[in-house]
């Protein structure tokens, strides 16, 4: 059967939640770069896990495996959120409902921290997991893609094979260790920058982390989430997330002290022609 035909699920109210319903007879897909293969033991690991029904989506995150559910699961739609469900989720999950799921604007926003925040608070809550079907994307415009998460993994579902061959397979891994050879060069070339060199002259870095360093940068108000590449937290191991990249930004420090120097440089320019003007009009005193 075509994985086509989750565009045609209708979706279900049970118990007052909008629900799609996710039997065996469709396959899900995932993008992992961070296992060994179908055989080990962490495939399915974790209290949840990022798929799609879409197999071109998840080429994008790399070696492809496919799954299958064991059960029937009723996955929440978070693209058609129940008023139910908002109301009885707390101001936290609310405001990612908002932000992220299009509650009032219908549109998607990915970020990874609220992303995986309220799948870890509705898989808390009891439910199977989540799906939305493709939603326009916030700001952006484009589309965001079909998107499930399943909580329990390794209880509600089997894999099925690596999509991917091995080939393929092998030519990926050595792509992303050849990024991360040339990633200590780039690092070394940003932290050599001068103080007060132009803004033009310093390199766009590429980066390439982890949860771990993410959640680092994001520590502070809970409110406010980093932007990210739409593509950065779907699929791959949720201990250890190829982001797809985020540019470092120039430091606000560098830019205050051009900004000091610019306005000490004019200073000093004006103070010399003030000077200058006096030892004009001396000079021409002492001429008369």
């Amino acid at each position: 059967m075509s994985n086509n035909q989750y565009e045609l699920f209708d979706v279900h109210n049970i118990n007052n939640n909008n629900v799609y319903i996710l039997n065996d007879t469709i396959s899900l897909y995932r993008g992992d770069n961070n296992i060994d293969g179908i055989s080990d033991s962490n495939i399915l690991s974790g209290d949840f896990k990022f798929f799609t029904p879409d197999i071109d989506a998840a080429k994008v995150y790399g070696v492809v495996y496919e799954f299958k559910a064991n059960k029937e699961l009723h996955l929440v739609a978070l693209d058609n959120i129940s008023d139910s469900l908002y109301n009885s989720l707390g101001e936290e999950a609310k405001r990612i409902l908002e932000n992220n799921y299009g509650y009032f604007t219908k549109k998607r926003k990915s970020d990874d921290k609220p992303d995986r925040r309220i799948s870890e608070i509705l898989c808390e809550k009891g439910f199977d997991g989540y799906a939305i079907n493709k939603m326009s994307i916030l700001g952006e415009g484009g589309t965001f893609h079909k998107e499930i998460v399943i909580c329990k993994p390794r209880e509600n579902l089997s894999i099925i094979r690596q999509v991917t061959s091995d080939e393929e397979k092998q030519e990926i891994l050595q792509e992303i260790s050849n990024k991360k050879r040339i990633e200590p060069k780039r690092k070394k070339r940003q932290d050599t920058i001068k103080i007060g060199e132009p803004v033009n002259h310093i390199p766009n870095k590429l980066v390439f982390g982890d949860e771990d360093e993410d959640e680092d940068e994001e520590d502070g108000d809970d409110d406010v989430y980093p932007k990210k590449k739409i593509n950065a937290n779907l699929f791959g191991d949720d201990d250890d997330i190829n982001d797809g990249g985020k540019y470092k930004k120039t430091s606000k420090k560098t830019i205050k002290r051009k900004k000091n120097i610019k306005k000490i440089t004019r200073k000093h320019k004006k103070t010399n022609k003030k000077q200058k003007n006096i030892k004009q009009k001396r000079t021409r005193k002492t001429k008369k």
